[in-house]
């Protein structure tokens, strides 16, 4: 889609010194309304930017904004769980698609630096991807990207500010297509960045990472030689390697990548380069992910990864069933052969982490957390916090605030 129309106000370079791989070190971008007074001369710009789809980016899987998300968002001028903004997919002979943005949940203030990684379950997933200079303030750099939840043809894409302190900054809108092959690294490739693959690690996302391995797989297979092959799986192995490092893998992971090396040097064909690099993937990650890693079936595959993506909607076995090509009582036996529990309750499991992590990482109301991840009363997500937790959802927030 390119850059947003920044208009005259917008020609003068917004953010400097730009650190993002395949960025230019200054950057225009669309700045909405926003501030931490009421007469901020940010509270003058537009509340909505419209992005328009050219006819060869139309089918479309997810949509990508790069942008700083959010300025003027601390928790301190803006509550968490403060609404800031919505993003609207518009697509052709589909209903139109909307995620309302939470503070603490989809952006957080960009002028904290701590890298942002959060994946809260309605199909977002957002990382940083690195620094620059807004007003002579350091500030983040974020991609923002929405799952679809399959192939649509995008009409356009509706950024629409909601009035709050939050102020968001657009550089960038991309349409992004599912990609039948091709590494997630790959600059061509549209798929799992490299970002993301650590991100999904350190987030123990099962289905972004099986969604890697697969782009992984698939560019192997069509490398123009050995040494190209080899040379990405070297690269795959070191960045899983190092981000499970980040969450508790052990010093032999070194040694585990110069074995790897090895034994790619000795790969005789394209096949063997797949089977080692899928093997050394699950040997570093099988012991962390705190969950079997390995589904015997690629619909299952992307089963997970649409789950993971999308665990705080109204989902069904029936539905996913049908969205991966599977009967409905086939893929509840898969599922549960790769998952080890059953749809359901692998559901309940992902929604019940995410809220726990929003009772004590934000001071989003108990019952709107309950409410934003599926539960259809504060009673019935109250029951089954307590049930797999031991505790109320309403003690641990309570447990928390005495903490501070």
């Amino acid at each position: 889609m390119g850059r947003p129309d920044v208009g005259q106000a917008g020609s003068r370079p917004l953010v400097r010194g730009v650190d993002v791989p395949g960025l230019r070190s200054e950057l225009c971008g669309w700045c909405s309304n926003g501030g931490p007074t009421a007469r901020h001369p940010h509270r003058t710009h537009p509340f909505t930017q419209e992005f328009r789809v050219s006819q060869d980016q139309k089918a479309a899987s997810a949509i990508r904004l790069i942008g700083s998300f959010a300025l003027w968002s601390s928790p301190d001028i803006e509550p968490h769980g403060t609404v800031g903004a919505s993003i609207t997919v518009h697509a052709e002979k589909s209903a139109p698609l909307s995620v309302s943005l939470a503070s603490g949940v989809h952006y957080r203030d960009a002028f904290d630096l701590a890298p942002w990684e959060r994946s809260p379950g309605d199909g977002v997933l957002v990382h940083t991807l690195g620094k620059g200079e807004f007003e002579d303030r350091p500030l983040r750099v974020d991609s923002f990207e929405i799952d679809l939840g399959g192939t649509r043809q995008v009409e356009k894409v509706v950024f629409r500010d909601s009035g709050s302190s939050a102020a968001f900054v657009i550089f960038e809108a991309q349409a992004l297509s599912n990609p039948a092959s091709g590494c997630p690294f790959h600059s061509s490739s549209e798929g799992v960045s490299l970002a993301a693959l650590g991100s999904s690690i350190r987030l123990r996302n099962v289905g972004a990472l099986w969604r890697a391995i697969s782009q992984l797989t698939a560019g192997l297979q069509k490398a123009s030689d050995l040494d190209e092959a080899r040379s990405e799986s070297l690269l795959f192995v070191a960045v899983v390697a190092a981000s499970a490092l980040e969450i508790g893998g052990g010093r032999e992971l070194h040694r585990v990548q110069l074995e790897t090396a090895r034994r790619l040097d000795r790969a005789q064909d394209l096949d063997e380069v797949v089977e080692i690099t899928e093997r050394t993937v699950h040997n570093i990650l099988d012991p962390l992910m705190g969950q079997p890693f390995r589904p015997t079936d690629r619909q299952i595959r992307a089963a997970l990864g649409f789950v993971d993506q999308n665990f705080g909607k109204d989902l069904s076995d029936d539905e996913v069933a049908h969205r991966v090509g599977l009967s409905t009582s086939h893929f509840r036996y898969l599922f549960r052969q790769a998952t080890g529990r059953p749809f359901q309750q692998y559901l309940l499991a992902r929604r019940l982490e995410q809220a726990r992590r929003l009772l004590i990482e934000t001071d989003i109301p108990v019952q709107d957390i309950g409410a934003e991840l599926g539960f259809s009363s504060l009673a019935s997500f109250s029951r089954a916090f307590a049930r797999h937790y031991g505790t109320p959802p309403s003690a641990l927030r309570d447990e928390r605030r005495g903490q501070r």
